[in-house]
């Protein structure tokens, strides 16, 4: 009771998350977002002006047209002026936090949220289309231009057309998924809370293949030369072929990653 009659700003205790520019990195930490030039690691500004109580959980993303976008942990996207920190506008539709980075693409933003919702805005911050999964959605989408896809804590990856949202397939892949799906050509990898990395087809959701990891696929797969690179919370750093998902070689770190 004491606790919560407490006033003034609190302090929150997350994991900070960087987005960047070409010259800028944009730090969300707590109660702020920090825009950090890379060349000597000066201050330009912090997100918000003002003490607040606004806490933030997402990375910010820059856009084509020059926009920092970024989520807070109640149900706001903010757009930020890169300059000097002001806000462009904000969507506040949404019903509850926002935990994984938006995608920006040439015209459209598409924002996971933890309503179990993905939105669609235009570059204005107009809502273009919304679509809902099973659980919250946590992770950053992907997209090849013509759809995105989107992991899901239901169990599901979805793939919806851009232009509407429609679903053009699903597939349950028998456990949650924290980490963004990671497109090759014509294939969608993606790493499993429950032990695994899976590869499915991109056009049809279908099982390429499957490969055990020992512990739970927290963060994203590295797509690089025919190989992913992960990591898993037993500690495991894996190398596999993104062929057929036979493991290269995996070496232990010594802790949960």
């Amino acid at each position: 009771a004491l606790l919560a009659g407490c006033t003034g700003v609190p302090t929150g205790t997350n994991w900070p998350a960087v987005g960047a520019s070409t010259d800028v990195a944009y730090l969300s930490n707590a109660n702020n977002v920090y825009a950090i030039q890379l060349n000597n690691g000066s201050l330009m500004w912090k997100f918000p002006l003002e003490s607040s109580r606004i806490m933030f959980y997402a990375p910010a993303v820059v856009t084509s047209d020059d926009q920092v976008i970024v989520g807070d942990y109640t149900n706001t996207l903010y757009s930020i002026n890169p300059k000097n920190g002001n806000t462009n506008w904000q969507f506040s539709q949404a019903a509850g936090r926002y935990e994984g980075a938006v995608l920006a693409t040439s015209d459209t933003i598409y924002a996971p949220n933890a309503d179990n919702s993905i939105y669609a805005l235009d570059l204005q911050g107009g809502l273009k289309w919304k679509f809902t999964t099973g659980q919250a959605i946590w992770a950053q989408p992907a997209s090849d231009g013509k759809l995105v896809y989107v992991n899901s804590l239901d169990h599901f990856m979805y793939a919806l057309k851009v232009a509407d949202g429609s679903l053009v397939w699903k597939t349950d892949l028998k456990g949650p998924m924290v980490s963004s799906p990671v497109l090759g050509d014509g294939v969608v990898y993606t790493g499993i809370l429950d032990n695994g990395l899976v590869a499915l087809r991109s056009d049809s959701g279908e099982v390429i293949w499957e490969t055990p990891t020992d512990g739970g696929v927290f963060g994203t797969p590295v797509l690089k030369d025919g190989k992913l690179y992960l990591a898993d919370l037993s500690g495991n750093i894996y190398s596999v072929f993104a062929e057929d998902g036979k493991v290269d070689w995996r070496v232990n770190s010594g802790g949960s990653i």
